[in-house]
């Protein structure tokens, strides 16, 4: 494993524009974006700003998005899930080609109880909680260093059938 990389000192001001989407499933860049985009003005230690100010860009990439039944009733209903979104992450430097790092296949998974049981959620809740553990996630790896948090092997990446 590679050592872990700290965030250059002359970095201060960052960009976040919205990821791209390459699933089937409309609208939730957006989403993600914001949340991560909320999550760095909540830390307050990189200013967001606008593409010209900034010192560096954080892209993004949603490749899956991925709701797998886990388990049933006794009756074939639906009683778990698990929600699976697969992304890649980019650090650049303003005006540099080469990323200052670079995570494919980075997964985010979060199993929960159908809406219809007690405690159980929907996939939007389901899809909401995702987006606030990834966010604190994309944070930590840009502020204290990246490199030290595997991604999903490519054998383990479920096929396109979105």
């Amino acid at each position: 494993m590679p050592a872990p990389q700290i965030l250059p000192p002359n970095i201060k001001k960052i960009v976040i524009p919205t990821f791209e989407n390459k699933t089937i499933y409309y609208g939730i860049e957006e989403k993600f974006t914001l949340r991560v985009i909320e999550e760095f003005l909540r830390d307050g230690r990189l200013e967001i700003t606008k593409e010209e100010n900034a010192d560096a860009l954080i892209k993004g990439e949603i490749t899956r998005y991925v709701l797998e039944p886990l388990t049933y009733t006794a009756d074939f209903v639906v009683k778990e899930y698990k929600l699976w979104v697969i992304f890649d992450l980019a650090l650049y430097e303003k005006d540099k080609e080469e990323p200052l790092w670079e995570e494919k296949n980075l997964e985010g998974v979060y199993r929960f109880l159908a809406p219809t049981l007690p405690g159980g959620i929907t996939e939007e809740d389901a899809r909401e909680e995702l987006w606030n553990i990834l966010s604190r996630d994309i944070l930590h790896r840009t502020i204290y260093g990246f490199g030290t948090v595997t991604g999903a092997s490519e054998r383990k990446i479920p096929s396109r059938s979105e």
